[in-house]
């Protein structure tokens, strides 16, 4: 029986050994990766470069690189399309099919946006890109938000469903 357990103390004390040794081998790897990238945060108004944490000569402050904006605050960003719940009696009046904002203009998925801003004004939603005030967001929404709300036009219900709700940073360009 001496003989049994030896056997099995030498095969748990090498299999323990080899797990030791992957494990070291795995995190070094890890920490070569590390150093060889370079994270991009693509923040729609401009890009972070994060140094990795492994480096020891990494730079205490991300560069930033700025686009020329006015901060306008934090907004409540939301998402329509044009179908009747999210428009109301204006979904009913599609002349040939065309969605048109309240500005008189041809609403565009990944361009337009509801807003209280002015007709026409360019703005940067973090994270998101830049978009182009073509609508109005009703009223009561407006006053709810304190003129503090952006709505997303989207193609249809589902991508507007998907996207939710969300608190983000805007600029004026």
């Amino acid at each position: 029986m001496n003989k049994h357990l030896l056997k099995s103390i030498l095969l748990l004390s090498i299999l323990l050994l080899i797990i030791i040794f992957t494990s070291i081998y795995t995190a070094e790897e890890q920490k070569e990766r590390n150093k060889k990238e370079i994270e991009m945060v693509d923040i729609g108004l401009y890009q972070e470069v994060i140094p990795p944490i492994s480096d020891k000569k990494a730079v205490e402050e991300p560069y930033i690189e700025e686009i020329d904006a006015e901060y306008l605050g934090v907004y409540t960003i939301t998402a329509y399309c044009s179908c009747e719940k999210c428009c109301g009696k204006y979904a009913l009046n599609r002349p040939d099919g065309i969605v048109y904002g309240a500005s008189g203009k041809e609403l565009e998925a990944d361009v337009s946006v509801a807003s209280p801003l002015d007709f026409g004004t360019n703005i940067i939603i973090e994270g998101l890109g830049e978009y182009v005030v073509e609508d109005r967001t009703a009223d009561w929404i407006v006053d709810k938000y304190d003129g503090e709300i952006i709505d997303i036009y989207f193609e249809n219900h589902e991508e507007a469903l998907k996207f939710g709700k969300k608190e983000l940073k805007v600029w004026r360009k």
